[in-house]
């Protein structure tokens, strides 16, 4: 209870700029998350395929894969390739694996961040204004606006930046075991043949 006080004084402290802090840093959060339950699926399902789980029924995503890829070679090794490609980029996609939204949110954070500390010190500097340097409660509430809006929008940007890192390196991974799991499917005929 007492961690929860001093946590809700800390964002109060901090001014209207912890509001948009906070909403970057929730949304960046849902999108981490969004993003590592998507691969971690996906990778799930690839490595079921990859040790010949035929228990299970093949994951709708990848039946439509190999469907579209039967359904649409011809046979020429150099087109084959370039669809291949086309069509593993297009699921890549569908994964939402692309990690600039995260990136987005860890930016916009610590700009806010930054927005903060420049009000802060605004503040600070208007309170010496008007009352001369002996107010020195009024100077302290600006500097530690400008303090804390700092350090909460660089523990989101940095927070942001490592799990965009770390789910670009999964979808890497996963971009991996789709283009093998394409190019496992040329072995089969030509022109929607069975799998």
């Amino acid at each position: 209870m007492e961690l929860l006080e001093h946590t809700w004084g800390r964002l109060l402290a901090g001014g209207f700029w912890m509001l948009p802090i906070l909403l970057t840093g929730v949304c960046m959060f849902a999108l981490v998350v969004r993003y590592a339950a998507c691969i971690a699926c996906a990778l799930r399902d690839l490595k079921r395929v990859e040790n010949g789980a035929s228990r299970r029924p093949e994951a709708v995503w990848l039946a439509e894969l190999r469907a579209r890829y039967r359904a649409w070679r011809c046979g020429n090794p150099d087109i084959d390739a370039e669809l291949r490609a086309g069509i593993e980029k297009r699921y890549i996609r569908n994964f939402g694996t692309d990690g600039r939204g995260i990136l987005l949110c860890a930016s916009l954070s610590t700009l806010f961040g930054l927005l903060g500390t420049v009000s802060g010190m605004i503040a600070s500097f208007d309170a010496m204004q008007t009352f001369g340097a002996g107010n020195t409660r009024s100077m302290a509430a600006g500097i530690s606006t400008a303090l804390i809006t700092t350090q909460s929008g660089l523990l989101t940007g940095v927070t942001g930046v490592v799990c965009g890192r770390f789910l670009s390196r999964m979808s890497a991974r996963l971009y991996g075991k789709i283009s093998a799991f394409c190019r496992r499917l040329e072995s089969g005929p030509a022109g929607g043949g069975s799998p």
